[in-house]
């Protein structure tokens, strides 16, 4: 889509900002302006070339070329060092990945242009000083220069521009302005525009059309900018805890693809089958529906004004897993009849046959670790064999080990044909060069925390082939539903309004029986409707 950069308030007020700057600086001579970008060359304490300045903006032959270049990395800076997450963070390595990313280039202009994005922020008083304190976080990625302060309290206190919707805490809402539509029939050259164009078996217009035609509610843009422009209880991103950084980073992605949303921005969408940097998986279809939370879906979108209705397979991995052996050996495990029960709970009959005190929650996740792990991720790539047990006669306190240990005995006995294949898959994963190594450290406060360490483990090769199954299903599925249906996915679930799920659930369980035989109908459930809410 194209990149418009008022459609994020922050960046287009200081660009404004800016536009008034341009003009008092073009009245000055060129050693004036010299004399006035001196003053803030604190800026760039390691600055090897020794001064940054603007001359490309005023007097050079390419004056209009390196000013829309300019603008363009004005947006790519700003956008990620004025955003909560990363605020006063700078790095010449993100600049250089999110413009190439953003505005489809193989090679980036000079990187003397974020360096001016830098010194005009100085100017404006939206840099104020370098963080002394700021240090490496261990695994993060070279080449972070260092961490500015940001005067956070001008960024919150404005004089709001013309036409410009203003919420209940005094933030500016984002600008509405109109985006190029997709168009089907020719790729273009523009990335997200060609994401859309590749995947015809997925029904992309289809689902394209759909999300574009998305509402969503005042009520979330005003939460969203609420959370997203409140510095107040704001600390630094890499010094919190792993599992602070990780759920800041998931709400923040959240709340973003709402508010593009919001503009009329889609974005790009992939099959990982075919990724161009040939690390493919296993088929999903992603969108961005598919990292947005749940609950801001189900609180803050509409489509056709209904309440977004979701379809899905109950315990799904289990479930084609009780599918695959159903196929292979034709017996009906008791594993697939808990499955496929629409009176019974796949989890719960798992923490009562493990005799275990967790949640239902807890036993989901460690469901999932225990099919999906293999033996031995860390040997060498060149190890040769079956990968061997390296927990099940353990003595352990750790409860996750425990709950492992007593799923083996239990499936061992009532279930050889379901532990015969996740111990197979255990003992025979494949290497994966793509995925980040970690390794576990105690940091100087005491804190248990990990590392980035390298590239490249074993992998068990179930969560794969469930996957594909998965995808096989739902291909079938969305082939099926009436051509005015307006759908989209998110991995096993579909996403259609309140009114017609009921259909969407009658067709998925149709198709099922026509897929492994008239015994097997899948367990669906519709998530968010109105009778949740009452």
């Amino acid at each position: 889509m194209e990149v418009i950069m008022e459609n994020n308030p922050v960046i287009n007020r200081v660009w404004n900002e800016w536009l008034v700057l341009y003009q008092e600086l073009t009245s000055m001579s060129k050693e004036k302006r010299l004399e006035y970008c001196g003053r803030y060359q604190w800026i760039y304490p390691k600055e090897e070339k020794g001064f940054v300045e603007l001359e490309a903006l005023f007097s050079s032959v390419k004056k209009k070329h390196n000013c829309k270049e300019f603008h363009k990395w004005f947006y790519v800076v700003c956008g990620y060092m004025l955003s909560r997450v990363h605020l006063g963070e700078n790095s010449y390595y993100v600049y250089l990945t999110r413009f190439k990313k953003v505005f489809n280039r193989e090679k980036c202009t000079s990187k003397d242009f974020p360096k001016q994005v830098l010194l005009v922020l100085g100017m404006l008083g939206y840099i104020t000083g370098l963080e002394t304190n700021y240090s490496y976080s261990p695994g993060r990625k070279s080449n972070h220069g260092y961490h500015y302060i940001i005067d956070k309290e001008k960024l919150m206190h404005w004089d709001y521009p013309k036409g410009c919707s203003v919420s209940f805490f005094g933030m500016p809402e984002w600008v509405m302005s109109s985006t190029s539509s997709i168009s089907f029939k020719e790729r273009g050259v523009n990335y997200d525009r060609v994401s859309w164009t590749l995947h015809p078996d997925w029904l992309a217009q289809r689902q394209y059309n759909s999300i574009a035609s998305v509402e969503v509610l005042e009520e979330g843009v005003r939460t969203t900018s609420k959370w997203m422009f409140n510095f107040k209880e704001y600390k630094e991103y890499y010094n919190l805890p792993e599992e602070k950084q990780e759920e800041l980073k998931e709400r923040w992605m959240s709340y973003q693809n709402l508010r593009d949303l919001d503009c009329g921005i889609i974005g790009r969408c992939l099959d990982d089958s075919c990724k161009p940097d040939g690390k493919g998986y296993a088929g999903r279809f992603y969108s961005c529906m598919t990292n947005m939370k749940s609950e801001d879906r189900h609180q803050f979108l509409r489509l056709d004004g209904e309440l977004i209705t979701e379809v899905d397979v109950s315990s799904a991995q289990p479930s084609f897993l009780g599918i695959m052996m159903y196929k292979e050996t034709g017996v009906m495990s008791e594993w697939l009849r808990q499955c496929l029960d629409g009176d019974s709970d796949f989890y719960m009959w798992i923490k009562e046959k493990t005799n275990s005190k967790e949640d239902r929650k807890t036993i989901k996740k460690w469901m999932m670790q225990y099919m999906y792990a293999c033996y031995q991720p860390n040997r060498k790539r060149d190890y040769a064999g079956p990968h061997k047990p390296t927990y099940e006669f353990r003595k352990t306190d750790d409860p996750f080990l425990c709950f492992q240990q007593r799923l083996n005995e239990f499936l061992k006995k009532e279930e050889p044909g379901i532990y015969n294949k996740i111990d197979w898959y255990k003992r025979n994963p494949v290497f994966r060069v793509e995925k980040d190594l970690y390794k576990q450290y105690v940091d100087g406060k005491g804190k248990d925390r990990k590392k980035k360490v390298g590239q490249g483990k074993w992998c068990s090769r179930l969560s794969y082939d469930l996957v594909k199954m998965e995808v096989e299903y739902i291909k079938r599925c969305i082939h099926s539903l009436p051509e005015d249906m307006k759908f989209w996915t998110i991995h096993d679930c579909i996403c259609v309004p309140e009114s017609r799920s009921q259909e969407v659930k009658s067709i998925m369980e149709k198709v099922s029986r026509a897929m492994y035989g008239d015994e097997i109908t899948l367990k669906l459930k519709r998530e968010n409707t109105s009778m949740d809410k009452s």
